[in-house]
C-alpha cells in the first residue's frame, strides 16, 4: 500500500509539472503575440496573406471571378442571372458583419407594401443596374492599419470607369470586403458608401 501510494503521488506531481510546463508554453506564446501586435507585426497565421500584396491578389481574384460570372450572362440570347444568383458573391467575400446588415435590410424590404422600392437601387459590385464588358484594373492597396485595409481600383462596366474603393477586414483567417463605396475621392461629394447607407436604411425603419 505504501509503494502505491508513493507511486500515485509520483503520477500526481508529474502531472503537475507537464500542467506548470504547458501553462508557461502558453504564457510565453501569448507573450510573443503581445509584443508581436505592440512592434506592428503580426502573429504567424497571417504571415502567408497577412500584407500588401495577398491583398492586392486577394481582390484581383474576388473580381475576375465576378467579371467572369456578370459577363458569362450576357452570352448567347437574352440575359440569365442565375449564375449571378448561385454565385453567392456576399457569403464568399464579404464580412459577417456586411451580411448581417444585408440580412437586416432584406427583413425590413419583405415587410414593405406591395409596389414599395426597397434599399437596393444597383448592384454594388458592378456599381449599376445595367452590366457587359465588366473587368476591375488599376487595383491599389492604399493602406492596412490592423486588421482593416483600404484597396481601390477602377471597375469597368458597359464603357464606364467608376473608382471604387473596398473596406476589407481581415477575419476567418483571410481579407474580406466590409463595404463598398462609388465615385470614390478624397474631396468626392457625390461618393456614396454602401454600408453607411444600409444603416442609415435600417435605423430609419426601426425608429
Amino acid at each position: 500500500m505504501k509503494q502505491l501510494r508513493m507511486y500515485v503521488t509520483a503520477l500526481l506531481c508529474a502531472c503537475c509539472l507537464s500542467t506548470t510546463y504547458s501553462c508557461k508554453e502558453m504564457k510565453a506564446e501569448a507573450a510573443s503575440v503581445e509584443t508581436a501586435s505592440q512592434v506592428g507585426e503580426e502573429p504567424a497565421a497571417k504571415a502567408d496573406n497577412y500584407n500588401a500584396d495577398a491583398l492586392k491578389a486577394r481582390v484581383e481574384a474576388i473580381y475576375k471571378d465576378v467579371a467572369n460570372v456578370y459577363n458569362k450572362c450576357n452570352e448567347g440570347e437574352g440575359m440569365d442571372l442565375t449564375p449571378i444568383q448561385e454565385a453567392k458573391f456576399d457569403e464568399k467575400y464579404c464580412s459577417a458583419n456586411w451580411n448581417k446588415l444585408l440580412d437586416e435590410v432584406a427583413t425590413i424590404d419583405k415587410a414593405l407594401p406591395d409596389g414599395e422600392m426597397g434599399f437596393f437601387d444597383a448592384d454594388y459590385w458592378i456599381m449599376g443596374q445595367d452590366f457587359s464588358d465588366v473587368s476591375a484594373t488599376d487595383v491599389k492597396v492604399e493602406k492596412i492599419d490592423g486588421d482593416q485595409a483600404v484597396v481601390v481600383f477602377n471597375l469597368h462596366n458597359s464603357g464606364n470607369v467608376s473608382r471604387v474603393k473596398l473596406d476589407m477586414v481581415y477575419e476567418r483567417g483571410d481579407w474580406f470586403i466590409d463595404d463598398f463605396t462609388d465615385n470614390y475621392s478624397e474631396d468626392a461629394e457625390d461618393q456614396f458608401g454602401w454600408k453607411g447607407g444600409m444603416i442609415d436604411y435600417i435605423k430609419e425603419h426601426n425608429q
